[in-house]
């Protein structure tokens, strides 16, 4: 499984067939502060925990089942909050 600053990744996308979208599987790091932006859009669904996320400067918190579309090129990170791993179904679509 691949990994970067703390993160976990699993590429659900093989073959991309001539397609764009780019899924994966993350499990978030705990206290991670790394700011990430980045062109195109981004889609999060929280399958496992629960993930705190910052946008814009607003903290958000996002437990199973929730999820957050946005626009990726404003600065953004995220981290595994609680006992164990938050575990996130995320789809970049590059520009």
């Amino acid at each position: 499984m691949p990994h970067f600053n703390g993160y976990n990744y699993i590429s659900l996308a093989y073959k991309k067939m001539g397609k764009r979208m780019e899924p994966y599987i993350i499990e978030c790091a705990f206290g991670e502060k790394t700011v990430f932006s980045h062109d195109g859009e981004e889609f999060m669904y929280v399958l496992e925990g629960t993930q705190g996320f910052v946008y814009a400067r607003k903290k958000y918190l996002l437990g199973k089942e929730n999820s957050i579309h946005f626009n990726p090129r404003i600065p953004h990170n995220d981290r595994s909050v609680g006992p164990k791993r938050a575990k996130i179904l995320t789809v970049i679509m590059p520009p």
